[in-house]
């Protein structure tokens, strides 16, 4: 409770990937994150998708554990972000 906001989806429509917005919807996820207080985001992905995977590696994301769900394995992520100005004040 408390500590992390949690991404569900993220999708760019084919015709719109590589120009950096699948970036773009993970940095605002993380200035989201910082301003309500959380001090990390978290996604889950499938595992057996590699390219996708990369993508959150590369913008930051931490590999911090795998895990079945069901019938599916899933890869567990984590980005570290820093709480807003207003938040660290009110402590």
């Amino acid at each position: 409770e408390g500590e992390a906001l949690y991404l569900h989806k993220l999708g760019v429509h084919p015709a719109a990937q590589g120009q950096g917005l699948g970036a773009a919807l993970l940095r605002e996820a993380a200035r989201e994150t910082a301003t309500r207080g959380r001090g990390r985001l978290r996604l889950d992905t499938a595992t057996a998708r590699p390219r996708l995977r990369a993508v959150y590696e590369r913008f930051g994301f931490r590999h911090v554990g795998d895990r079945v769900v069901k019938q599916w394995a899933v890869s567990l992520y984590e980005y570290p972000v820093g709480r807003s100005a207003s938040d660290k004040e009110s402590q």
